[in-house]
């Protein structure tokens, strides 16, 4: 990390000589020589930091000079950061820069500004790079006593992109299978005795995998589908009852003040648990005190009977105490286990290379003590390692030397860390700030990486995208997982291992720190997280601290000792009071300032005197109701994060001035802020929601927001707010105004909102303009014709009243030219609240001959879609898997059969002829009858021969099940949920049973009524999953013959039962039961 450090300050150090020539910023005598003087010190040191800082995990004494070292070159930045922003300061104000010329005699005839203030702070400069500079030379002559190895520097790391599985599938879990299913057949059994909810413990020292484990089968679709709801909790230590059970309520859908009392929390949680199936699982206990954890315990009883708690922990005593019913040790992989693991990773694009290094690799493997995470960790490390040679000094490398307290691990996480770039360690490191186990938003990260300097400028490109490869670099390396990400495959998420956390903990211990509840006590400490200060006035102790998390509100009134921050987060909580005070304009280096999700009404004016600031948060604000007049002195600024501020009407005038602004998510017109302040801004990135745009004039200032020049955006909406005018000049003004709101042919995604034109601009009906658009949404607009895009795969039409047909005219194409024109890539196409829809007339087949999804909701008038009626079109070429259709009651369907690709069908409310008859289909899945009002089920049931899932809900004048479910064979699974006349009739021995009884998997109301297991007699060994511990009924097996083996909870016995197959007499022990399968 000191390394990243000094090569930043080498390289602000010959920039800020560049810029005083560039600038004709003159220094007083003697300040230029300190700044090469203080460079060529630096780039001597620099030589063997890499050296340096593997010896300083052995060596206290090169820590300490290690740290020394850091404290001058954090005090230089200081003090070049603090002289660029006085230029910054300078700049914005109107006033030019100081033009001191060569000549020392110069200084005193320049203006007010470049005279006494400004010899005065060059002076201040001045002293204070020569005292920095005096130190440095003392930390330098002592460096030739360590006898450092100088080290060529890696100064480009390779620029790595993850592909769609390199990440988060960058291998399978190894030899965990049979400690999967025996979990899973934990979970999802029934017991006869509950008197509290099963406890079922995985316990294993770190990095064998335990959080792996229950992450899959927190995540097994039997499990999905056995619980009402599932809760993950991260436990870690310290133990916080108030803070778990915090989060067990907000998973479950509840809601309190930051300041509730823990009676009335422990109420609360009681109450949300109560008779509801869940799945809790507490991951990484450490806490052995059983008094603590009572209270959290009793509460976790009150779940519906069948509810299951699973613990991780590396203790046995935590899974005993926590009175466990079943707890799986993990061991080591195996050898086999290990090397494949290893090997799925390491050899991942090159498996030509595999037999020239599988012996080095077995070596390698076998360093890394058969412990998952290590081999992970050494594993990615090798894919970055080229030649043979490169593979043997890996095995041979002398960090394999430091062992910690879990052999194998330590050194192999220490092996990974050495071998990134210095940029990159300092980015791991800095990760320290965060609590063990959080869910780190990738882009705040970047973000702060960005304002404390860490992003090595690369010409011309952004440090966001600097950010995301080094960010790519470090998944790559394991350093990151448990991603999460977004309907587009991008990461939003993700977590740091425990051994990890801890790695970057010790090697920042004295600069980055993570607290709770305690008092502060770090006088060298940079980056501090802190929930709540004991002593807040301790903190002023570490007037250099760089980044501050904390949900303390008497920091507000330290700003003025907290001088050099770059980075300042305020949890404040929505029920907080504060305001945020003038002083913040102390805060002259600052960065990255986050706000989101408080009750703040308004910001100061001062908060306008941030020259530096990049990132300001806002969003989830919901009293916000104005932003500072002055906000377009932030020159520097690149995001304004303002979603879901409900209350912020007006932008302040001036914003367009913000030309370095990558990130506005809305923009307001109105209020002083015309729409021509966007002008500017055309580095924009990502989305952009322009909202009000009835307050436009005309066409002509509509054009003056240039949106066509904003290359970079790639979603677009444009939102008028609806008026019932039909005045041809009102109608005429608004369509110039869309008309003159062309965007640049890069937008991905076009929403539109509340237009009362007659007509789409021409832009958006030539096609030639949005040829990459993929994603089109209308919303309650007065037109009756859309445009032919070949590039569109989703489109989205709700609420147009005057559409009452829907033909080959409504997307713009002619039938009559004798051109075929189509929607050729069209996928997904959606319909809803379309009151006056009556005739459908588009031929699908040859329009849209990729369409997948169809829903056509609330069309009240619509009386049939011959495309989907036309047996013909069906048969020859229909691609449709996806339909629905709701509120529909006029809707006929006359055919016998069913689009020959359709897999899923949802029903919803009045759906018309579908409710009564279902035709025919030999490819049908999954069917699901939503809040349908008949007292009966459609008709035809039997005719879908390929449906494994049927789904009921909400049907509260379904009287019962027709007979004819009783022939489909396929059918695996049956959930009926909030039907009152159904639901009784399909527990066992209702009147219903005997017409589903067959089905393997029946859920009535979020409890799992029957299971059967069924086994193909292929010579498969496997475990007898959920019914072998059915404690309080018999239930079936049956095997390929559809023959069937008799179990008794009560005696824990199987016995053979047909002549085929064999099976052995199985013993119950402590209801972990296996079986053999003999043919």
């Amino acid at each position: 990390m000191a390394d990243a450090l000094v090569s930043t300050v080498i390289e602000q150090l010959m920039s800020f000589l560049v810029q005083e020539l560039k600038e004709e910023v003159g220094l007083v005598v003697g300040a230029r020589g300190e700044v090469k003087k203080l460079s060529a010190t630096f780039k001597k040191i620099h030589a063997v930091l890499d050296d340096a800082e593997k010896q300083q995990i052995k060596d206290e004494s090169v820590k300490l000079w290690i740290e020394e070292l850091k404290d001058v070159a954090y005090d230089i930045d200081d003090v070049l950061d603090e002289w660029h922003t006085r230029i910054l300061k300078s700049q914005v104000s109107g006033v030019k820069s100081a033009q001191i010329g060569k000549k020392k005699v110069c200084s005193c005839l320049l203006s007010p500004f470049n005279s006494f203030n400004k010899i005065t702070l060059h002076h201040d400069i001045s002293h204070r790079m020569k005292e920095i500079r005096n130190r440095l030379d003392v930390i330098a002559s002592e460096k030739d006593k360590y006898d450092f190895k100088i080290t060529e520097k890696e100064t480009e790391v390779p620029e790595i992109r993850l592909g769609t599985s390199s990440v988060i599938n960058i291998l399978e879990v190894c030899g965990r299978e049979q400690e999967r299913e025996i979990i899973v057949s934990k979970l999802v059994s029934e017991c006869s005795h509950q008197d509290n909810v099963p406890v079922v413990s995985i316990v294993g020292m770190g990095g064998l995998g335990k959080t792996t484990l229950a992450q899959l089968v927190f995540n097994d679709d039997k499990v999905k589908s056995h619980f009402e709801k599932r809760v993950w909790v991260c436990v870690s230590d310290p133990f916080d009852a108030i803070k778990l059970s915090k989060t067990i309520v907000k998973h479950l859908g509840g809601s309190f003040p930051d300041d509730i009392e823990w009676e009335s929390l422990h109420n609360l949680l009681c109450n949300s648990i109560e008779g509801k199936l869940l799945l809790i699982v507490l991951d990484d206990a450490w806490n052995e005190d059983q008094e603590k954890w009572k209270p959290l315990k009793d509460a976790l009883n009150r779940g519906a009977r069948g509810s299951r708690i699973v613990v991780t922990t590396r203790s046995e005593k935590v899974a005993r105490m926590m009175g466990s019913a079943h707890i799986q040790n993990l061991q080591l992989l195996s050898k086999d286990d290990s090397w494949s693991l290893f090997s799925s990773i390491a050899f991942a694009g090159k498996e030509n290379e595999r037999n020239k290094l599988e012996k080095v690799g077995r070596e390698i493997t076998n360093k890394c003590g058969r412990l998952p995470l290590a081999i992970k960790a050494v594993g990615s490390l090798m894919v970055f390692k080229k030649t043979s040679q490169d593979w043997y000094d890996v095995l041979h490398g002398h960090e394999w030397e430091f062992l910690g307290v879990e052999q194998g691990v330590l050194p192999a996480l220490l092996l990974s860390y050495f071998a990134l770039p210095s940029h990159l360690k300092r980015c791991f490191t800095y990760c320290a700030i965060f609590p063990k186990d959080m869910e780190i938003q990738k882009d705040m990260l970047i973000k702060l990486w960005m304002s404390q300097g860490f992003l090595i400028s690369k010409g011309r490109k952004e440090p966001e995208s600097i950010g995301a490869e080094y960010f790519d670099n470090l998944a790559m390396r394991s350093f990151f997982q448990d991603f999460e990400k977004d309907d587009e495959g991008n990461i939003i998420r993700f977590k740091i291992h425990d051994f990890l956390h801890d790695l970057a903990q010790t090697l920042t211990q004295n600069e980055c720190l993570f607290m709770e509840n305690n008092e502060f006590k770090g006088s060298k400490v940079r980056h501090l997280t802190a929930e709540k200060i004991r002593d807040v006035n301790s903190i002023c102790s570490a007037n250099n601290i760089r980044t501050l998390f904390t949900s303390e509100e008497s920091i507000l009134g330290l700003f003025h000792q907290l001088t050099y921050l770059r980075a300042l987060v305020l949890y404040l909580g929505a029920n907080s009071n504060s305001i945020l005070p003038p002083e913040v304009e102390k805060l002259i280096h600052l960065r990255y300032l986050y706000l989101s999700g408080t009750e703040l009404k308004q910001l100061p004016e001062t908060i306008t005197n941030l020259y530096n600031l990049q990132t300001l948060m806002l969003s989830d604000c919901d009293e916000l109701c104005e932003l500072p007049q002055g906000m377009g002195k932030l020159v520097n600024l690149r995001h304004l994060g303002i979603e879901s501020t409900l209350n912020l009407e007006f932008l302040p005038q001036g914003i367009g001035r913000l030309s370095s602004l990558r990130t506005l998510c809305k923009f307001i017109v109105g209020g002083g802020c015309n729409i021509g302040e966007l002008k500017n801004l055309d580095l924009l990135q990502g989305k952009l929601e322009i909202k009000r745009l009835e307050r436009v004039t005309n066409k002509d200032e509509a054009k003056e927001a240039e949106l066509k020049n904003k290359q970079y955006l790639r979603d677009l909406r444009l939102s008028f707010e609806w008026n019932d005018s039909s005045e041809t000049s009102e109608v005429e003004r608004i369509e110039g105004v869309l008309e003159g709101l062309e965007p640049h042919g890069n937008l991905i995604k076009l929403k539109i909102k509340s237009y009362i034109g007659s007509k789409f601009p021409r832009w958006m009906m030539s096609g030639t303009v949005l040829f990459n658009l993929r994603i089109l949404s209308v919303y309650r607009c007065n037109c009756v014709q859309l445009t032919f895009l070949e590039s569109l795969e989703k489109l989205t039409i709700k609420n147009m009243p005057k559409v009452k047909r829907i033909g080959c005219e409504f997307f713009g194409i002619d039938s009559t030219d004798g051109v075929e024109r189509s929607v050729p890539k069209l996928e997904t196409l959606k319909f809803g609240s379309m009151d006056n829809l009556e005739e459908w007339d588009l031929n699908m087949k040859d329009v849209m001959p990729r369409l997948k999804h169809l829903t056509v909701r609330y069309c009240p008038k619509l009386k049939r879609i011959p495309a989907l009626g036309n047996l013909e079109c069906i048969m020859s070429s229909s691609t449709i898997r996806f339909l629905e259709i709701s509120e529909c009651p006029l809707l006929t369907w006359t055919q016998s059969c069913l689009p020959p690709l359709l897999e899923t069908l949802k029903l919803e409310c009045d759906a018309g002829d579908l409710l009564k008859e279902i035709p025919a289909s030999n490819s049908l899945k999954s069917l699901a009858i939503t809040g349908a009002k008949c007292v009966s089920l459609p008709r035809g049931l039997a005719q879908l021969k390929s449906l494994t899932r049927l789904i009921i809900l909400y049907c509260n004048k379904l009287e019962c099940l027709p007979e004819e479910l009783q022939h489909l064979t396929s059918l695996l699974e049956l959930e009926i949920r909030d039907c009152f006349i159904l639901g009784p009739r399909c527990q066992k021995g209702g009147e219903d049973w005997k017409i589903i009884s067959h089905i393997p998997n029946i859920k009535v109301d979020y409890k799992n009524i029957h299971v059967t297991v069924q086994f193909c007699a292929t010579g498969l060994i496997g475990l007898l999953h959920n019914a072998l511990v059915n404690y309080d009924s018999q239930f079936d097996i049956q095997d390929a013959w559809n023959q069937t083996l008799s179990y008794n909870g009560e005696e824990g016995y199987c016995y053979r039962a047909t002549a085929a197959a064999s099976y052995e007499k199985i013993l119950e022990d402590n209801w972990n039961v296996t079986y053999a399968l003999y043919l």
